[in-house]
């Protein structure tokens, strides 16, 4: 029975979250945490990140936060760079959310530093270095990251990335113009 939950329950908190069912993933998500062995910390990162996401979109930032320092601690016991890089960015999404600008540039550059180039989930840490820099007020820099951000978005066919660079060049545009 526990290995059919392992199995379903991850399922069917990820469709949850596809389908903006934010509560019943959140409550599938934990139930399915709750039943994976402490050692397995791979497939609790995992999870861990997509229940992170879910926190975020719903807003509750005090359990986002938790699980963002969980997924810090489990990046670190697994030793694995391509974790951290992930839970830099989910930092950095929190960060840039609270308005804490210094630090969401801060995990976002981290991120961008660890990142595989295949890795394309990385390329919303150019967004969200570029738009902590234009709320800084460091409008060039802030440029510089949504033109490369830009450029990477067109070179992977990452069409959704195209357009928040996109967005982010027009309102940085307007910035410099006033």
């Amino acid at each position: 029975l526990t290995a059919k939950a392992l199995y379903y329950l991850p399922l069917a908190g990820s469709q949850a979250a596809n389908a903006y069912q934010n509560a019943q993933a959140v409550d599938y998500f934990t139930r399915a945490l709750a039943l994976i062995p402490e050692q397995n910390l791979r497939t609790r990162f995992d999870l861990l990140l997509e229940r992170t996401d879910v926190f975020h979109r719903i807003g509750d930032r005090k359990s986002e936060l938790a699980d963002i320092n969980l997924l810090d601690s489990l990046a670190m016991k697994l030793s694995d760079v391509q974790l951290f890089a992930k839970s830099f960015l989910a930092r950095a999404n929190y960060c840039i959310t609270t308005g804490d600008y210094p630090c969401a540039m801060e995990n976002s550059q981290r991120a961008l530093e660890l990142a595989r180039p295949e890795d394309h989930s990385m390329l919303d840490a150019y967004s969200y270095l570029a738009s902590s820099l234009l709320r800084l007020g460091r409008l060039d820099e802030s440029m510089k990251t949504a033109l490369a951000g830009l450029d990477k978005a067109r070179q992977v066919g990452a069409r959704k990335n195209e357009a928040h660079m996109l967005n982010g060049l027009g309102l940085i545009s307007i910035e410099q113009n006033n």
